[in-house]
């Protein structure tokens, strides 16, 4: 089961009265890494499902649900999901990488303990 990650962005909204109004988001997501395929499974392209939408205070850290219409607006955001995919696949290789580093600093001190 993949787990839920979270991105926080921004919406601004141009108001009736001529002034725009920024609403900060965090996104909850799924992410299903890239898949180069195999002889019996296709290859399948990375790719972000939304499965939650919720405003935020910055300053005071309040949460509340956002109402069906915003949400259904967010989930179909190309360019959002776009950028939920890069910053999975930018996490991921972090992840990978210091688990390598840990696991060479891991062997560097088994050896060290052995000499």
């Amino acid at each position: 089961m993949a787990r839920t990650r979270f991105f926080k962005t921004g919406l601004t909204l141009s108001i009736h009265d001529g002034d725009e109004r920024e609403l900060s988001l965090i996104v909850g997501y799924e992410f299903t890494a890239a898949f180069r395929g195999s002889r019996d499974e296709p290859a399948q392209s990375a790719d972000a499902e939304i499965v939650s939408v919720r405003l935020y205070h910055p300053f005071g850290g309040s949460e509340i649900p956002v109402p069906i219409w915003l949400r259904s607006f967010v989930e179909t955001d190309r360019d959002l999901i776009e950028s939920l995919v890069a910053a999975a696949v930018e996490q991921e290789r972090s992840d990978k990488a210091e688990a390598e580093e840990r696991r060479a600093e891991e062997l560097a001190e088994l050896l060290r303990e052995e000499a």
